[in-house]
């Protein structure tokens, strides 16, 4: 009986134990494989790329690097973290939200005014062609990680 009681205090015990100590991963940051974008980050995260960029101060070109912490959400919300077998799984916390009293400034132009500019620097190679089978864009010469941006 003595016996019984003793084994029962201890698995109690370790169960009061075990339930006491707490996650270290909250799921609130993201760790970037080789081949994320911020884009498919946020795609499976559940996040706005716009509010992981504002978050993460990340600016135009949006670049990341691999091994790079992402903050995934500001501590009020909604989180959404992918799991191992990528689908999304969510925890919903609330809390009050401020707005922010100022907006801040696109630097893109506003709707409807168009613009356009080269998408990298370099002497064009290979130039746009109406023949059948020829080029239907232009080719580019540079260096190898030279940043290249949209065109329009």
């Amino acid at each position: 009986m003595r016996k019984r009681f003793v084994i029962a205090i201890m698995l109690l015990s370790s169960l009061i134990v075990a339930g006491c100590s707490s996650s270290s991963d909250s799921g609130s940051t993201y760790t970037v494989k080789r081949g994320d974008t911020l884009y498919a980050i946020s795609r499976s995260t559940g996040t706005s790329v716009r509010d992981l960029a504002r978050l993460n101060n990340i600016s135009p070109p949006y670049t990341i690097e691999v091994g790079q912490k992402l903050k995934l959400n500001s501590g009020s919300g909604t989180t959404a973290k992918a799991g191992a077998s990528g689908k999304k799984s969510s925890t919903k916390r609330t809390a009050a939200v401020t707005p922010s009293s100022a907006v801040p400034q696109s630097s893109w132009p506003p709707v409807g005014q168009r613009c356009w500019r080269w998408p990298t620097s370099g002497k064009v190679v290979l130039p746009y062609s109406t023949s059948d089978g020829g080029n239907k864009g232009i080719d580019i010469a540079g260096k190898r990680g030279q940043p290249v941006y949209a065109a329009g």
